[in-house]
């Protein structure tokens, strides 16, 4: 209201109640009255799902890595003083030198093809804990028996998230899943599936989330293949036809990957090439799904200015993975356990094994901002700004808006 003859305006933010009864079925307008993200004791908490952690090396075999609210089923472990791999273990597949990598121009599985830069060799993930994981040496004999895991004086991060609590089977598609070989987390909207196919034809395998996922990283885990990414918005109306790599910069490519159809509440489809339909080797399948104040898969367009578009979350991110589709350039990794305080500016290649873009040496060209509801791009680089280019994410919540603070 507005004081006559003084010109004074008066505003009730909340701090009185209302002078009449709202209409049935409204509430104010605050952030108390926005929808919780989760129940019980994981109430407005991603920290119980998805989890950073950072250390450094003290030569220590086994070294216990702790510090998250759960035990996780997917570990990305990634060494960031020296250029090395990124490095991919789950719970399906276990520990060991079991790892999937998915640096540019070397994309396979440790155990499958070990040779001179086997995890075996160079340090692995050796168990599952309640708040993190143990990483052990490996049995190189020149020195370098733990420089993929725990290194003397050297930095490490790893990307976690909550697959549930045991294995189950799945015989929604085409191709069963035997038990214990899938694992779902309904509630964060995400799964884990080992597969093998026919070998031939279109297959589509369930996926265990009852929502339709929104971004996918595929690999054949038996033989040296790429790795292969399915995003809600890498075409604009046929993404199923199309697909990028993890192990590469390459841009959006046309072949039939995904079996030329999206992904459904219960399925999800594959062509006949042995990348993601191999009769004899095992198949790996990550899925999400988003969940409101958790998780969310978009698009925005690129404007190569250094005041960048603003991307609204719904919550304030703790880690995000961002890629041109239609440039030569790198998936960039920006999370706020390495850089708690804006801008942003350490930077991880999920693509380069090299060339500095595989360690946080790949520092300040690319700032960004965390914000409380999303994140506002501050730089003109190609990676994550590129002029009219469209660019995607997959982005995990530290808060829902409902709870977020700047920072």
């Amino acid at each position: 209201t507005v004081d006559s003859g003084s010109g004074y305006l008066r505003a009730n933010f909340g701090q009185r109640s209302f002078k009449y009864t709202p209409p049935s079925g409204y509430k104010a307008l605050c952030t108390q009255n926005l929808d919780d993200t989760f129940s019980g004791d994981a109430l407005n908490d991603p920290s119980k799902y998805f989890g950073v952690v950072k250390w450094t090396g003290d030569g220590a075999s086994p070294r216990s890595v702790g510090g998250l609210n759960f035990q996780p089923d997917l570990v990305w472990l990634k060494e960031r003083s020296e250029d090395r791999d990124n490095m991919i273990y789950d719970a399906v597949r276990g520990v060991g030198s079991t790892s999937i990598t998915i640096s540019n121009g070397w994309a396979s599985n440790h155990s499958a093809a070990p040779n001179a830069m086997d995890a075996e060799q160079y340090g692995f993930l050796s168990a599952y804990n309640s708040d993190g994981f143990a990483v052990s040496d490996g049995t190189n004999g020149a020195g370098n028996a733990n420089m993929y895991t725990n290194k003397s004086g050297e930095k490490y991060v790893a990307w976690c998230w909550d697959a549930g609590s045991s294995g189950v089977a799945n015989d929604d598609g085409s191709v069963d899943v035997a038990s214990p070989k899938q694992w779902v987390n309904a509630t964060a909207g995400f799964s884990i599936t080992q597969y093998r196919g026919p070998g031939s034809g279109t297959i589509n395998v369930g996926h265990g989330l009852n929502a339709a996922p929104e971004f996918m990283f595929i690999k054949n885990t038996g033989i040296t293949e790429t790795n292969f990414v399915y995003h809600k918005n890498i075409h604009p109306t046929d993404p199923a036809d199309n697909y990028i790599l993890f192990n590469g910069p390459d841009i959006v490519a046309d072949y039939n990957i995904f079996g030329d159809t999206e992904p459904t509440n219960t399925l999800t489809y594959f062509g006949s090439s042995d990348s993601v339909n191999d009769a004899d080797q095992d198949i790996m399948l990550y899925a999400w799904t988003p969940i409101p104040g958790f998780s969310k898969f978009g698009t925005y367009e690129g404007n190569g200015n250094a005041d960048g578009p603003f991307i609204n979350l719904g919550f304030r991110p703790a880690y995000l993975l961002i890629k041109n589709i239609d440039s030569t350039t790198n998936w960039a990794t920006y999370d706020t356990t390495r850089d708690p305080h804006n801008p942003a500016t350490k930077v991880l290649s999920a693509d380069s094994y090299g060339g500095g873009k595989a360690n946080d040496g790949w520092i300040g060209s690319y700032p960004i901002d965390f914000l409380s509801n999303g994140f506002k791009i501050r730089n003109t680089t190609g990676e994550v700004n590129g002029s009219d280019k469209t660019i995607v994410y997959a982005a995990f919540a530290s808060s829902p808006f409902k709870t977020a603070r700047a920072r």
